[in-house]
């Protein structure tokens, strides 16, 4: 997989609504939205089966239960999995400062519905003079062969909301901005 780079206005707060088609935010969280809403909806087909050939009452309520309150953890826990790093990614990208970090280890992170694992970043950062790390996973493997131990990754950090965000976990890099050195010289559009 090549990695897409992805060019940021400066200004924040940045337009979600352009930020959400221009990216692919649920890259990575598909599959706990699918396995979340399966979860809500799977223990009434069973529950249904019994109850129209008449064998609740053989079978009892209390595995139905038991059935249902499992499901509904599982649902929940994916669900808010997916939601809580689909709004870290929306709130770093909003309203985001630019970030270098370093990557200080590769790993592999386990995954629920499959067998392979996913690969794992986790990056040191500097912001306003505090110390921060974090580990982000995607399921592609170039995110380790692109970013070796000790290479620079950019991505945004918003202070406000605590939200990092790297954007290779989805597939893209952020586009470094020339500085220009010369405040007086202005770049003219065709």
């Amino acid at each position: 997989m090549k990695f897409q780079s992805i060019s940021l206005p400066d200004k924040r707060p940045r337009d979600a609504l352009q930020l959400k088609k221009k990216t692919p935010m649920h890259r990575g969280l598909t599959a706990y939205y699918f396995f979340g809403v399966f979860a809500l909806v799977i223990p009434f087909i069973p529950a249904i089966t019994l109850a129209v050939n008449g064998m609740i009452s053989n079978l009892g309520w209390l595995p139905l239960l038991f059935i249902f309150i499992l499901a509904e953890i599982a649902a929940f826990l994916y669900l808010n999995y997916a939601n809580k790093n689909y709004l870290r990614r929306l709130r770093a990208l909003g309203n985001g400062f630019t970030i270098k970090a370093k990557v200080i280890r590769h790993s592999r992170s386990f995954v629920s519905w499959k067998i392979s694992r996913n690969y794992a970043l986790t990056v040191a950062y500097e912001f306003k003079g505090k110390q921060l790390q974090t580990k982000f996973d995607a399921a592609f493997s170039e995110l380790h062969s692109n970013f070796p131990i000790n290479s620079d990754i950019s991505g945004l950090y918003d202070p406000d909301s605590d939200s990092v965000f790297f954007p290779p976990e989805i597939g893209l890099i952020l586009e470094e901005k020339p500085v220009n050195t010369n405040p007086r010289s202005r770049q003219i559009k065709k």
